[in-house]
């Protein structure tokens, strides 16, 4: 199941898959001698450079940044599409 997880996390692209990953590594340390445990250690050091980096890492090396427009950009007064208020 853990290889599974692993390979859709790659899949997804998604940097929150990383933490039940980091714990699932975690945990399987304590067995370090176990076959599957082993199958998985290999399979995590070939996925790891398809795996996203963590949540607020800044891009990827070799990625550019395109700008566009911003998240949350504050707003002027009167801007919008209700009605200005009186008072």
């Amino acid at each position: 199941m853990a290889g599974a997880a692993l390979l859709d996390a790659v899949r997804a692209g998604s940097p929150r898959a990383l933490g039940p990953l980091t714990e699932v590594r975690r945990r399987l340390a304590a067995h370090p001698h176990e076959p599957a445990v082993r199958r998985y250690v290999a399979l995590l050091a070939a996925a790891r450079p398809y795996l996203p980096r963590r949540a607020g890492a800044g891009p990827e090396p070799g990625r550019v940044r395109r700008p566009g427009p911003t998240r949350g950009a504050a707003r002027r007064h009167g801007d919008g599409t209700r009605p200005a208020g009186t008072g």
